[in-house]
């Protein structure tokens, strides 16, 4: 009986340890991003190497969707994803895109699975995952839809099938706004 309570005395403290730590990692870093808040803006490199920012796509929707490679619902993911691109390159390319940043640690996973794939949309890599944190996204895949103004106004988190009838009657929508 006295190794249960101590053994329940001890899960009480690592709760309330947690629940300490995470508040205060909460207080000492930025605002996560939020519906109807300005999307953090960053800057991260494509495979060519070349800077590019949230803000590079000001004037269009971006959804933004933040992965891996290791990741078996990223990976469930990306089709749709690139069927939903595919869909906007024929339909509105001025008006809106799919920007994809990969959490993985290099560039050689990404490159083979984008090929294997063939994911045409653009990704960014992020090793250190210091933008999803920016965002306040600690389980992939999760996705940011910002409009045009760059406020967020869509945020799923999960795997989702982006050609579903309901996700494109939601685009269309925006579309037509």
């Amino acid at each position: 009986m006295k190794q249960l309570k101590l053994f329940i005395l001890g899960i009480v403290v690592i709760l309330v340890g947690f629940a300490w730590y995470f508040s205060q990692k909460g207080e000492s870093q930025d605002q996560p991003a939020e519906v109807g808040k300005s999307a953090p803006d960053f800057s991260l490199k494509n495979a060519a190497g070349q800077s590019v920012r949230l803000s590079d796509y000001r004037g269009k929707f971006v959804v933004l969707n933040f992965w891996g490679t290791w990741c078996p619902p990223c990976v469930e993911e990306a089709p749709y994803l690139e069927q939903l691109n595919q869909r906007f390159v024929a339909t509105f390319p001025q008006r809106i895109t799919v920007l994809t940043v990969s959490v993985d640690t290099a560039w050689e996973p990404v490159n083979k699975f984008s090929h294997e794939h063939n994911l045409s949309f653009p990704i960014l890599l992020d090793t250190h995952q210091s933008v999803p944190h920016q965002y306040g996204t600690f389980k992939y895949p999760e996705t940011y839809i910002i409009d045009p103004s760059g406020i967020v106004r869509g945020k799923i988190i999960g795997a989702y099938n982006w050609m579903a009838p309901e996700a494109l009657q939601y685009f269309d929508s925006l579309l037509r706004s």
